[in-house]
């Protein structure tokens, strides 16, 4: 490694992080109004949420493992 290593690593003095991509110009004119934005349905499930969805879903698969295994009687 040289002793020198001051100055910018890119020439020109543009950094990788300088591009995202292009995404930048591409949604630029896209604008979102007041109403949109309040329109909007958004809902994180809690963590309670997420467990009784587990839950539910766990619950429904036994029951349906069990229908599947049940022997049909004469």
């Amino acid at each position: 490694m040289p002793d020198d290593v001051g100055g910018k690593p890119f020439p020109d003095g543009w950094e990788p992080d300088d591009d995202r991509g292009g995404a930048d110009k591409d949604f630029a004119s896209v604008v979102f109004d007041e109403d949109f934005v309040r329109a909007a349905v958004v809902h994180e499930p809690t963590a309670v949420e997420r467990l009784l969805a587990a839950a539910e879903a766990r619950a429904q698969a036994d029951a349906a493992r069990a229908r599947r295994s049940r022997r049909p009687t004469d």
